[in-house]
């Protein structure tokens, strides 16, 4: 008789330790998934602000690239055919844009100079259609 009341008092304690903890469990799992939902909304947010501002700056700097770009094709040089003074200016264009090389070649394809070779060096004329469709494209629209 005396092991059955102990059996009935155990299974009470664990009932009453279940009814007791289960709520606080339960509770601080939402909590803790609320809280990472709110983390991770912060997170997102943050890394598009950070892309943002990365787009920005990139664009930015093409866009400084392409005003120094068509400065060089406006240039009272390119129609005087000034092209060793062109030349030095497309130069120093390129130093001022990491990894760049600047060619000018005549409407065909022939080229005129390529600030990766010094200045009247031999250079390849270009055939690949490609590359010549896209020449006469950016001619004919004045657009790099």
């Amino acid at each position: 008789m005396f092991s059955k009341t102990t059996r009935s008092l155990r299974i009470h304690l664990v009932i009453l330790n279940l009814l007791v903890l289960a709520p606080l469990l339960i509770s601080g799992l939402i909590i803790a998934a609320m809280y990472v939902a709110s983390e991770r909304q912060a997170l997102v947010s943050q890394a598009q602000d950070v892309l943002r501002n990365v787009r920005f700056s990139v664009n930015k700097e093409l866009q400084r690239y392409a005003l120094s770009l068509d400065g060089l094709t406006k240039s009272a040089r390119l129609d005087q055919g000034a092209f060793e003074e062109l030349y030095k200016s497309a130069q120093i264009l390129t130093e001022t844009i990491p990894g760049s090389r600047i060619s000018l070649e005549k409407a065909g394809g022939e080229p005129i100079f390529n600030t990766f070779r010094q200045f009247g060096s031999n250079l390849p004329s270009r055939t690949a259609p490609s590359l010549l469709a896209a020449e006469e494209a950016a001619i004919r629209t004045r657009q790099l």
